[in-house]
């Protein structure tokens, strides 16, 4: 068994090698080994030429057989390029030179650190406070920067947004809907308004008179 493991982790693709027998030797060496599907495809992707095996695994293959259907793809579209072995679009194409070779190298290159910033983009962030923002006050009802908490207009219903700014009173940390000027706009107030009566007469009294009569 320990023979047949090293047997297996010394595979190697030849440059001459067709992908399928390649493909074969791992999984009958694999099967031996009751090695699982994924460990498998890892060797298998992981002995092919670079640009081969990124093409692979970008395609995110979830099962050996896949995996080779994939590398053959990547073959076809010349990714075995740096290899002995011609792809089937050079059986109709001149071989590559080496200056076309190496801006292939350089496309995967860049390739890669592409993919590397659209990792970093699609991370979370947070914007960094700048010298200007870091001497503002802040609010401990809403958050936002400008105000404190004693004149904040943030009403305290929904949830704060220190980045939002009102276009009511121009304050940061809330939105018009949540503005305590928009809430005093939108009720009407009622005044009732106080009898009067002439200047000396107590109300008690003329209700006293009204009675004897």
């Amino acid at each position: 068994m320990v023979a047949e493991s090293v047997v297996f982790e010394a595979l190697r693709l030849a440059s001459s090698q067709p992908l399928e027998d390649f493909h074969s030797k791992i999984m009958e060496k694999g099967s031996r080994l009751q090695k699982p599907e994924r460990d498998s495809i890892t060797k298998f992707v992981n002995e092919l030429p670079d640009q081969l095996a990124f093409f692979v695994r970008t395609a995110s293959v979830k099962s050996f057989k896949d995996a080779l259907q994939q590398a053959k793809l990547g073959e076809a579209y010349g990714y075995r390029s740096l290899s002995a072995t011609a792809p089937m679009v050079a059986a109709v194409q001149p071989a590559e030179s080496n200056t076309n070779q190496g801006h292939n190298q350089h496309l995967f290159s860049m390739l890669r650190d592409i993919s590397h910033r659209l990792e970093k983009l699609e991370a979370p962030t947070s914007r960094p406070r700048t010298g200007r923002d870091r001497d503002l006050p802040t609010c401990h009802a809403c958050g936002g920067a400008g105000h404190l908490k004693r004149s904040c207009s943030w009403t305290g219903h929904g949830s704060p947004k220190s980045q939002a700014k009102c276009q009511i009173c121009f304050q940061t940390g809330h939105t018009a809907a949540e503005c305590r000027l928009f809430a005093t706009k939108k009720t009407p107030q009622f005044r009732t308004k106080k009898k009067r009566t002439a200047p000396g007469i107590n109300a008690a009294s003329v209700l006293g008179s009204k009675n004897d009569v």
